[in-house]
């Protein structure tokens, strides 16, 4: 099973970017990104930590997640230093080239992390989310506020599950879709707010990309039942025209 940590989160995004763009076009846009993320993923690597995510021209990496260190927010500020120093030999070189400079923005975060258990399968954009902080803080203290995924559970595509919620064995998270009450095993949730869309009964189906499966989905069914309907009216219409010849 999983446990909860504390993790350590930096992003960083190049400033100005779609001026840059404007100027560089395509092709040159591209090869400014490689160089830059060349060099700052390296600042990330060397002091332990691990890129999770380019988002656009932006990127996301996390210290003290799968390997926690003592040190992971020393860490992140270590890497964010380095980030700095290293843009400034960047830029020196590529105004040598007659190249314009580029700047970045970083922002580090300190929390704890959801708490996720084996074979979870989690895809592109899902959001484990907590609870403010901020929001009646005095209540918070040593409280949960981040998500449990329990075993085997599939989160879909742009997902979001919120708050100190579980989410239990064998459930599944249709994409998009936003959680923020528990979920029960081997039970399917689909849409905003997230709603159940199958009995325990029908769970057990095969695995599908994005969290759910055909046979889950009610709307899926429906749009079946249409066709068939759909069909039959066709085989209606052509027995009557056949009829109509003769």
């Amino acid at each position: 099973g999983g446990k909860q940590s504390v993790g350590t989160v930096l992003f960083s995004d190049v400033r100005s970017f779609t001026t840059i763009t404007e100027e560089l076009g395509a092709q040159g846009t591209v090869k400014l990104l490689n160089d830059y993320f060349t060099i700052m993923v390296d600042c990330i690597t060397d002091e332990g930590g691990m890129l999770d995510k380019f988002i656009g021209d932006a990127m996301m990496c996390i210290f003290g997640t799968p390997v926690a260190h003592d040190d992971d927010p020393d860490r992140a500020v270590r890497a964010a230093i380095r980030m700095m120093t290293d843009l400034n030999v960047f830029n020196d070189k590529r105004a040598s080239e007659g190249k314009m400079p580029i700047d970045h923005g970083m922002g580090i975060v300190i929390g704890e992390t959801a708490e996720i258990g084996n074979n979870v399968t989690l895809y592109h954009g899902v959001t484990l989310g907590g609870v403010s902080p901020s929001e009646d803080s005095e209540n918070q203290k040593n409280k949960k506020r981040h998500p449990t995924i329990c075993n085997n559970v599939i989160i879909g595509s742009g997902a979001q599950v919120l708050g100190p919620i579980i989410i239990g064995e064998n459930a599944k998270v249709g994409s998009n879709s936003v959680v923020t009450k528990d979920v029960e095993h081997d039970k399917s949730v689909v849409g905003n707010p997230a709603r159940y869309t199958v009995s325990s009964e029908k769970s057990n189906v095969e695995f599908m990309a994005y969290g759910i499966s055909g046979e889950d989905d009610s709307r899926t069914a429906r749009v079946k039942k249409l066709e068939q309907d759909n069909e039959i009216l066709k085989d209606r219409l052509s027995k009557l025209e056949e009829r109509l010849k003769n």
